[in-house]
Formats: structure tokens, C-alpha cells, sequence
């Protein structure tokens, strides 16, 4: 597993977690925590309650992440295929980058989707938000973590070099764990969270990040194309593109 990847994508996740996040989610954070959190319950219960819903969206990108790396490790089967797979993620990442800054308009099309919108949907999410169980914390998560998101689109991209299904959950699960404090804050503390003014300042500060590490994944396809057998030696010992 290489290093710098992770850390980019914790890096991402946490910035974008105070920006995007709080806007997007926090509408489900307030309506769940309305309708299943009493006034009497202690903040510990609360706090528990909102860790469960985080690690429920954590598990949803864990499991697309492991899909993501699947695809990455069945078409980077030879160093010139690693180095276009590896050329496509860091290219998808600068154009990912430049419309979470509203340069381009390739988020607001991958997100509109239907899926909040169906029946099944409805229908389950209405159960969980009605459910006095505690698991329905974790289960309103795992719902929310496979609907249509930018930001989650762009940790995908970033995973996608990392070219296994191993490699691939366990960034998919970094991005998600790193979200989380962001949400805890606004669960335990909305009513300074709603009208937190930083708010853009992290989503660009997220999307800098991105295309960062879209620039520096480009490098590394350019320098294994260039030098195939070097940089095969330097993945083989875990310092460079991920574990396979």
C-alpha cells in the first residue's frame, strides 16, 4: 500500500467532510437525529448513535471501493497498463478537482440520479427513521453511503490507482472515517454547524487536494511508463502504486 495515497484521501475526506458534507448530509443528519434522538437520552448515547450512522456510510464505500480496485487490478495486468490506468484516475482527478471548484459541470451530472427517489427507497428509509433499534443508525448510513455523491465519486478516483480490491476498500474506508468528525460536530452541535462560514473555504481546499493529487498521480504514470522495470520493483517492495 503506498503511503501518500492514503494520506491524501484522509486529507480529502476530513476537508471535504467540513465543506461538502455538512451542506449535503447534514440534512439527514438533523432529520434522523429529530426523529430518533429523545431529548433525555445522554450525549453519549448520541454520540454512538451518530458514530453508527457514520460507520454505516464507511462500510457503503468500503464496498464500492473494493469494486473500483477489482477493475483497477484486472486492467493494470502490465506496467504500461498500470501507467494508463494510473494516467486516466490522475486525469479524472484534475477534471473531478476543477468541478468541485465549479470550473466544469461533471458532478452536478453524475449526481443526479433517481435512486433517493424510489419506492424501495422511500420505503426503507421511512422504516429505519421510524426503527427505536440502535442498528438503525448504522443502517440509515449504509443507505446514504450508496447515494449518487460527488465528493465520494472523487475518493473513487482516488482509489482507483491502488488497483486492488484490498487497496480499494481500505482508502474507500479511510475517506469514510475521516468524514465522520465533521458530521459528530454537526449531530452533537447543529445549531453552530448550520451556520458554519468556512464552509467554502474547505470544499476548496478539498478540490486543491484533489487536483494535487491528480498532478502527482500523472507523474507517477509518466515515470512508470518511461521506467517500467524500476518502478515494477519499487510496487513489488509496497513503495509505490499499492499491494496485489
Amino acid at each position: 500500500m503506498e503511503p501518500v495515497s492514503f494520506i491524501a484521501i484522509a486529507t480529502f475526506g476530513l476537508l471535504v467532510g467540513f465543506g461538502h458534507c455538512i451542506g449535503m448530509c447534514g440534512g439527514i443528519v438533523i432529520a434522523y437525529a429529530t426523529a430518533k434522538i429523545k431529548a433525555g437520552q445522554s450525549k453519549l448515547y448520541q454520540f454512538f448513535a451518530h458514530l453508527a450512522y457514520g460507520l454505516g456510510r464507511t462500510t457503503s464505500y468500503a464496498v464500492l471501493g473494493g469494486i473500483v480496485g477489482l477493475l483497477g487490478s484486472v486492467f493494470a495486468i502490465t506496467p504500461t497498463m498500470r501507467a494508463v490506468v494510473l494516467a486516466i484516475a490522475g486525469v479524472l482527478m484534475i477534471l473531478i478537482g476543477l468541478s468541485l471548484m465549479g470550473k466544469l459541470n461533471i458532478l452536478n451530472s453524475a449526481q443526479n440520479s433517481g435512486l433517493s427517489e424510489t419506492g424501495w427507497f422511500k420505503r426503507t428509509f421511512a422504516r429505519l427513521i421510524a426503527s427505536p433499534s440502535f442498528g438503525s443508525f448504522y443502517g440509515l448510513g449504509v443507505m446514504n453511503g450508496f447515494l449518487p455523491c460527488g465528493p465520494v465519486y472523487t475518493a473513487l478516483a482516488m482509489t482507483l490507482p491502488l488497483a486492488s480490491v484490498a487497496g480499494g476498500a481500505t482508502g474507500m474506508a479511510i475517506y469514510g472515517l475521516a468524514t465522520i468528525p465533521a458530521l459528530l460536530v454537526l449531530g452533537t452541535v447543529v445549531g453552530f454547524m448550520k451556520e458554519f462560514r468556512y464552509r467554502d473555504l474547505f470544499n476548496r481546499l478539498a478540490a486543491i487536494s484533489v487536483i494535487l493529487f491528480g498532478l502527482y498521480t500523472l507523474f507517477k504514470a509518466w515515470r512508470l511508463y518511461m521506467s517500467p522495470a524500476m518502478m515494477m520493483g519499487g510496487m513489488e517492495d509496497g513503495s509505490a502504486m499499492g499491494c496485489h
